[in-house]
């Protein structure tokens, strides 16, 4: 199944793949700290894209706006990251 969204979305899921890298390969954060990183990360680059063209209808939801996958925003994603993440952080899932 290919993949739907555009360029800009996977090059900010390409740009968290490196704070990723960083944050748990190189740092040695834990797996929480570094998700919900990347989960800000996604937040900032896609309303940074969103809040130039504030002016144009539906800007926050539009996926010719700012980055997107599966026409879902991508600042969403980044929600449910950080979510998942605080879920785990405080109900550890490993069984």
């Amino acid at each position: 199944m290919p993949v739907s969204g555009n360029a800009l979305g996977l090059a900010m899921f390409i740009t968290c793949g490196l704070i990723a890298a960083a944050g748990g390969f190189l740092l040695r954060l834990s797996n929480p700290i570094v998700m919900m990183s990347i989960g800000l990360a996604l937040i900032v680059m896609d309303l940074i894209v969103r809040l130039k063209r504030r002016g144009a209808r539906r800007w926050l939801l539009r996926d010719t706006t700012g980055g997107t996958l599966f026409a879902i925003p991508v600042w969403i994603v980044g929600i449910l990251v950080i979510l998942l993440n605080l879920v785990n952080s405080f109900i550890p899932l490993d069984v």
